[in-house]
């Protein structure tokens, strides 16, 4: 996923300002596949709206998506999430320390899935919002 180098910050600065609010301990897991034309569409600008508001690469998890005869998705992480359309991006939030099994809790706390209206980086951008209020 690569930021389309053609946008400019003008245009996205209150969607940027939001996710720079975002510590270290939230983790961006981002299903989609190369040749799905709604992925081309949104994940650049989403990766765009993640380097320009400086989220650590390291919080940053692809996943690629084979899409199979029927509309079925196979591929990383795809069941436990279940991804049925693509690109999805969920946002998770790091709940405190490690557990016995070296597991690390964490808690959704948006998911942008192809349907919506409007671009992935807005959309959660006010969930995030909503988030951080509470």
């Amino acid at each position: 996923m690569n930021p389309n180098s053609l946008r400019t910050l003008s245009g996205h600065k209150k969607t940027i300002d939001v996710f720079k609010k975002l510590e270290g301990n939230f983790i961006f897991r981002i299903w989609g596949d190369d040749g799905c034309k709604d992925c081309r569409d949104q994940l650049p600008e989403f990766a765009f709206v993640l380097h320009a508001a400086s989220v650590d690469e390291h919080c940053i998890k692809q996943h690629l998506v084979e899409r199979l005869p029927g509309g079925e998705k196979k591929g990383e992480l795809v069941s436990e999430y279940n991804i049925t359309r693509i690109p999805t991006i969920v946002i998770e939030q790091e709940l405190g320390e490690v557990s016995k099994d070296k597991k690390r809790p964490f808690i959704e706390i948006a998911r942008y899935v192809e349907c919506e209206d409007i671009p992935a980086a807005d959309y959660l951008a006010g969930l995030i919002t909503s988030h951080l209020s509470k």
